[in-house]
């Protein structure tokens, strides 16, 4: 099997590095990884600029290369330069992610964007991130990675339609209580905004740093633990599968009879 590793974090993320022995005792593994910390890029690529690719020599793999584009542009860009030197491969692992991909982060997120590529290409996919503000031992995460990756190759996916996004507590193994295969759950965040005048306190130049953090939920408001927010918060590792159609068929009959009563010009 060849997997294609890849993140948000950078060529030289804790998380990645901690894939790369575990994977590759089931397979030959590809890095092709940002060049520097790209996270919340969610699904973008790079248009009408020319990308570099730099090779790396990181142990356990194969091949690996850093790239000065976003994740996404890992995995796309990636797929296309392996191809070119005959190298098909089946699976991408994106991550380990430096703290949790739940809920409304798959929007955000640069690990979901490039595990969401895959499946774009044909290739199935899985983002792997490691819950916490500040995530140290990704062991237990990669050995889960490898395991839902052999779990792959046995039960394998032809053409996929969705990507795996898993999610494993920051506690130790010993802590988590299984597997929950859930939908996405509630993440809000309380968001600041801190600009800042650089341009001689004329106002015409505007520095800026965003950022946010989390915000507790009140119990009531979670859906049961079926979702993945409140299955890690518990000590499950959540488990979702992510589709790429993001249509809201629930309202779609709601629209096509609103729809009949606006105007369409001659």
């Amino acid at each position: 099997m060849n997997i294609l590793v890849v993140n948000d974090d950078g060529i030289h993320a804790d998380g990645l590095n901690a894939l790369i022995e575990p994977l590759a005792q089931i397979g030959q593994v590809y890095v092709i990884a940002p060049d520097s910390q790209r996270s919340g890029s969610s699904h973008s690529l790079t248009m009408r600029k020319k990308l570099k690719f730099v090779k790396k020599n990181i142990s356990g793999t194969k091949m690996a290369f850093s790239l000065s584009g976003s994740p996404a542009d890992c995995t796309k860009m990636g797929l296309a330069l392996l191809n070119r030197f005959k190298i098909k491969i089946d699976l991408v692992v994106s991550g380990i992610n430096h703290g949790g991909n739940l809920g409304e982060d798959v929007i955000y997120s640069g690990t979901c964007g490039a595990a969401r590529e895959g499946i774009l290409n044909g290739v199935m996919g899985m983002a792997v991130s490691l819950d916490g503000s500040a995530p140290t031992d990704f062991k237990h995460a990669a050995e889960i990675a490898k395991n839902m990756a052999l779990t792959l190759k046995r039960d394998w996916i032809e053409n996929p339609k969705f990507f795996l996004n898993i999610n494993v507590p920051d506690v130790s193994a010993e802590k988590i209580k299984g597997f929950k295969v859930t939908k996405l759950g509630i993440r809000e965040y309380v968001n600041w905004f801190e600009p800042k005048d650089i341009g001689e306190g004329t106002g015409e130049v505007i520095e800026v740093f965003y950022g946010g953090t989390q915000r507790a939920i009140p119990k009531e408001d979670h859906e049961s633990i079926d979702n993945d927010v409140e299955a890690v918060d518990n000590g499950y590792i959540a488990i979702t599968p992510v589709f790429t159609d993001a249509t809201d068929v629930k309202n779609f009959d709601l629209l096509t009879e609103v729809i009949k009563s606006v105007d369409c010009p001659a």
